[in-house]
């Protein structure tokens, strides 16, 4: 079963998404990303978890790109968007929506 999640909806400051689990492991994500109020720095990640508790790094998005695609060797039982900065521009925002198959 594939999955698509809304990790993060409109965040005004760096947070943890949500975090979307599947019923079997998967191998492959695809994290869109909008941004709002033109920030001047930025930095989003796409975290794994193999075993639902502890989530790591699996790959960074960049100002400019429309989404991330991280296709893994590791399979990972559930995976969230992390904003661990956000700064500058006008009141900006960051959705992050994140499909896995």
């Amino acid at each position: 079963m594939s999955l698509v999640i809304k990790s993060l909806d409109a965040a005004t400051s760096p947070t943890v998404g949500a975090a979307g689990f599947f019923d079997v492991p998967k191998a492959k994500f695809s994290m869109q990303v909008e941004v709002t109020g033109s920030p001047t720095s930025i930095s989003l990640e796409l975290d794994g978890t193999i075993d639902g508790v502890n989530f790591f790094f699996m790959g960074q998005w960049s100002p400019g790109q429309a989404f991330l695609a991280v296709i893994n060797a590791c399979v990972v039982k559930g995976v969230r968007a992390n904003l661990t900065s956000l700064s500058g521009g006008t009141s900006p925002t960051v959705t992050a929506t994140i499909a896995a198959a």
